[in-house]
């Protein structure tokens, strides 16, 4: 019985070593169990208190075994609920869906339902995606995020803000994340955004073939698949739009963070990834650059 629900974040180590050094088949019981133990549950509510523990290892032992899995737990137990932790894993989802497709004998009818149906889900999924201002956010709130901000032309500054909201959710400065999760902030936030993209501009009846062309070797990521979204004279791309003025750059960093009695931003380090998104985004420094330490006043500051 591999389950303790009153499990301690110190034990979660012990935990840990006890996993590795089991063989593939005792791993593979052990997913079992975690299943069964997470289907009792339609809520997030133990995804919740499990995250960093029992939820963690049930996603990655999942994904040790992608190949093998039924349909059913696919687009009800990966789409709905564990997206957003593979990434935090560092696991590309889109590969291991186009592999799981290749792999499994399907005709095109059926994948083309199968992947609606898991498309379906994970836009839709009302599962936990982590915390944002004490407040619970989950899947279908994320979704909503990116398509509006889709609906706005890739709105730069908008998908700047976004990106900085996703890190401080699924890179929570809680004492936890930093000790169980070691994807890199920057491109598990990406790859999520991307991935989103992807299933909001691929439809079942596309699916085919998307998988036909990755078969053909013709694009090995989701960022180079053509969507019903790409290539449109009506949305123009970050790298077409002028960058943001300075004070468009002051005014969204307003909008989106805090600050104290004295002015100062209450989450620094979450202003600067912000402004270090952009610069990469525009290939621009000087954006980076426009928030400083002024150590005459011994604050931050923008340029002028």
């Amino acid at each position: 019985m591999f389950l303790d629900l009153n499990i301690t974040n110190k034990q979660i180590f012990q935990k840990e070593l006890e996993l590795s050094s089991l063989s593939i088949d005792e791993m593979f019981e052990v997913q079992k169990e975690l299943q069964d133990f997470f289907a009792d549950k339609e809520t997030s509510i133990n995804d919740i208190k499990y995250w960093y523990s029992y939820f963690r290892w049930y996603v990655k032992l999942t994904t040790l075994q992608f190949n093998q899995i039924s349909t059913h737990e696919l687009v009800d137990d990966v789409a709905k609920r564990m997206v957003p932790m593979m990434f935090l894993l560092d696991v590309d989802v889109w590969q291991k869906l186009m592999w799981y497709f290749t792999m499994k004998p399907f005709d095109q009818k059926e994948i083309e339902q199968i992947y609606q149906k898991f498309r379906s889900n994970f836009l839709n999924s009302d599962h936990y995606f982590g915390i944002y201002k004490e407040k619970e956010i989950y899947i279908k709130d994320v979704v909503k995020e990116i398509t509006i901000a889709n609906n706005k032309g890739n709105d730069s500054l908008l998908m700047a803000k976004l990106r900085t909201k996703y890190s401080e959710i699924l890179f929570p400065n809680d004492g936890l994340s930093d000790q169980f999760i070691f994807a890199n902030k920057n491109e598990a936030v990406g790859n999520f955004i991307a991935f989103v993209h992807f299933l909001l501009g691929v439809e079942g009846k596309s699916i085919n073939n998307i998988i036909d062309a990755y078969n053909k070797g013709e694009f090995d990521t989701f960022a180079e698949t053509p969507t019903k979204n790409q290539n449109t004279q009506e949305q123009p791309t970050p790298d077409t739009q002028p960058p943001p003025t300075p004070a468009e750059i002051k005014m969204a960093v307003d909008a989106t963070f805090e600050t104290d009695d004295n002015g100062q931003y209450t989450d620094i380090s979450g202003v600067f990834d912000f402004l270090h998104t952009l610069a990469n985004q525009y290939q621009d420094q000087s954006i980076a650059e426009q928030l400083y330490f002024d150590e005459q006043t011994g604050s931050f500051i923008w340029k002028n």
